[in-house]
């Protein structure tokens, strides 16, 4: 059945399953909140607990003592809701940030790596695309680009079936990495 999270000062409401933490589920919704130990051991996640009630699962006295709990805190990544709660966290929204929620694969940190690594390959493509873009403003950078794809496409396409036979439930992926690959390059100019 669940309840709803409302998280401010963002102002956005999501569903949290019944025994879901608050943590896992703002993550697997793409909202960040701050957090390190994700076992209730550090105190990174405390938020306020503006309305409703929760049980605040197995938070270490350490990390959330007894004045912070009668004053309404909990540790994000412990809490579960009782009832449909709202609270309050220190983040800031950036209109720039990219909100990727978390895959539900059974995985919170697989999902958190994989997400993080498209990021940084995106950032990449944009450094890419520039650096080249300004390379082939000199004369003669054209050719001696040419020369260093000729070297290093058929390794990178090598490199790319040798991690793809390790995901024997994505078919084609390969193919599609390969074509991806030279679409980019055609794209930036090459």
């Amino acid at each position: 059945m669940g309840h709803e999270l409302t998280i401010e000062p963002l102002g956005e409401t999501i569903e949290v399953a019944d025994g879901q933490t608050i943590l896992d589920a703002c993550l697997r919704a793409g909202i960040w909140l701050p957090h390190a130990c994700g076992h209730g051991l550090c105190g990174t996640c405390k938020v306020d607990v503006v309305d409703g009630e929760i049980d605040h699962g197995a938070a270490s006295s350490f990390a959330l003592m007894d004045f912070e709990r009668a004053d309404g805190k909990c540790l994000a990544c412990t809490a579960l809701l009782l009832d449909d709660v709202t609270i309050e966290a220190e983040i800031d929204e950036d209109p720039d940030q990219r909100r990727i929620a978390v895959r539900d694969n059974g995985d919170m940190l697989l999902g958190l790596l994989t997400d993080a690594q498209l990021l940084d390959a995106e950032r990449h493509r944009r450094w890419a695309a520039a650096l080249v873009k300004m390379a082939l403003e000199t004369e003669g950078n054209r050719d001696v680009l040419a020369g260093w794809l000729a070297k290093w496409v058929p390794l990178g396409e090598a490199a790319i079936d040798a991690y793809c036979t390790h995901l024997p439930d994505a078919r084609d992926t390969a193919a599609l990495a390969r074509a991806a690959a030279a679409d980019f390059r055609t794209n930036i100019g090459l």
